[in-house]
C-alpha cells in the first residue's frame, strides 16, 4: 500500500529522497520524524516504509504525514527485512541524491545540508558519508554535540591517497578495495549522501538481512564510483537490544547467528557479481577465513555450545585460508570437545 500525504508545492522533483525503513520502532519515531523535520534544508521527500509492524507504528506515522505539511510518502509492505524496504522506498525515489535514514538514530541538523554542498562543488564524487557517534540508549545527550566523540577514519585508510579539502577527504587510491576488504570500512548508508546514478548502475540486494552496506560499497567502488569521507560528527547511532546490527547490547545466539550467517553469505557472492583483482582476491578470502572460522565458528557457534556446527565453520574457515592460529584452535577444541556436552 503507498500514501502520499503532500507533493512538492512547485510540482518538480525533489533534490533529496529520504528513505526510512521502520519495524516496530514505535517509541523512535517521534523523535525521528523531528530529526528529519529539522534538517537546515527542505528540498527533500521522506519515503516511509513500513515493514510490517506490529506495534503502534502505523499509526504514528499515519499522523506525523497528516499533520507534517511536508512531501511525504507511506509504503506499508509484508515484513522482508530492512533491505528489501530499503529498495521498496528506492523504487519510488525522485531525487537526484539517496539518504537513508535509520528510525532508532538521529541526523544532526546540518547533515543533508553539509553533504549536499559536497556532491554538488565536487562532481567526481559520488558517495559522501559522515563520522557518527555511539552513545547507549538512554544517555541523555548533551546541548553541544560537539563535545560528543566523533569515529575517526581507521589509520590504515588515512594514509591512502586522495585529495584533501579541510574536513573533506576524495579517494582515489587503487587499492581502496583492497584494504576494505582487508580491514572493513565503516561508512553505512544512514550516515551517506549518494547519488542516484550510484543505484541506477550497481546491484543492491534486498535479500540479506545485513551488511549489505559494505557489500554495496565495494560494487559500487568496482563500477568505478568515488567515495569521499567528511570528518564532521552528523550522525548519532544509538545502541540497545533491538539493534540489527552485531553491535547490539546483548545480543542473543539467533541475532548473532543470522548476522554472522548473512555477512558470510555477502562475501561469498562478490566473487560472482564483480571481478576481483588477484590482490583483492586474497584479501577477499582473508576476510571469508576470519568471517567463518573467528566470528561465526568461534566467537558465535563454540561461545554458545554449538560445538558441531563450530567445527563446520572451521573447517568452511581453513578451506579459504590455511593459517597456524586455525589450526592450533581448531585441534585446542577437538580435545575440549572430549570433555564437553553439545548444547
Amino acid at each position: 500500500m503507498i500514501a502520499d500525504s503532500q507533493q512538492s508545492p512547485t510540482g518538480s522533483s525533489p533534490v533529496i529522497s529520504i528513505i526510512m525503513p521502520t519495524y516496530n520502532r514505535a517509541n523512535f519515531l517521534p523523535e525521528a520524524f523531528n530529526s528529519i523535520a529539522s534538517q537546515t534544508i527542505s528540498d527533500w521527500e521522506l519515503i516511509v516504509v513500513d515493514d510490517g509492524s506490529t506495534d503502534e507504528s502505523p499509526s504514528i506515522i499515519e499522523q506525523w504525514l497528516d499533520s507534517a505539511g511536508l512531501t511525504a510518502k507511506l509504503i506499508r509492505q509484508q515484513n522482508k527485512g530492512a533491505y528489501a524496504a530499503r529498495a521498496t522506498g528506492l523504487a519510488q525515489a525522485k531525487g537526484e541524491y539517496i539518504a537513508f535514514y535509520d528510525s532508532d538514530d538521529l541526523w544532526l541538523p546540518h547533515h543533508l545540508e553539509s553533504c549536499l554542498d559536497v556532491l554538488k562543488k565536487h562532481d567526481n564524487v559520488d558517495w559522501v558519508w559522515c563520522a557518527d557517534c555511539a552513545i547507549n540508549l538512554g544517555d541523555e545527550l548533551p546541548e553541544d554535540y560537539k563535545t560528543l566523540p566523533a569515529s575517526r577514519l581507521p589509520e590504515r585508510f588515512q594514509g591512502l591517497d586522495s585529495m584533501q579539502y579541510g574536513d573533506l577527504k576524495i579517494f582515489n587510491d587503487d587499492d581502496l578495495v583492497y584494504w576494505i576488504l582487508y580491514d572493513m570500512l565503516d561508512c553505512g548508508l544512514p550516515t551517506s549522501l549518494i547519488r542516484k546514478r550510484v543505484f541506477d548502475m550497481t546491484l543492491f540486494r534486498d535479500d540479506l538481512t545485513n551488511g549489505e552496506d559494505r557489500f554495496f560499497l565495494i560494487r559500487a567502488l568496482k563500477n568505478g564510483f568515488t567515495l569521499a569521507r567528511l570528518q564532521d560528527l552528523q550522525y548519532i547511532y544509538r545502541v540497545h537490544e533491538q539493534n540489527s546490527s552485531a553491535s547490539a547490547r546483548n545480543p542473543s545466539f539467533e541475532h548473532l547467528l543470522r548476522v554472522r550467517s548473512s555477512i558470510i553469505k555477502g562475501y561469498e557472492s562478490l566473487a560472482s557479481e564483480v571481478q576481483f583483482t588477484p590482490k583483492e582476491l586474497d584479501a577477499w578470502r582473508n576476510r571469508l577465513a576470519n568471517e567463518c572460522f573467528w566470528n561465526l565458528g568461534y566467537n558465535t557457534l563454540w561461545a554458545h555450545a554449538k560445538y558441531n556446527d563450530a567445527f563446520k565453520a572451521f573447517r568452511r574457515g581453513i578451506s579459504y585460508q590455511r593459517r597456524l592460529s586455525f589450526l592450533k584452535t581448531y585441534l585446542s577444541c577437538l580435545l575440549k570437545r572430549m570433555f564437553v556436552r553439545e548444547v
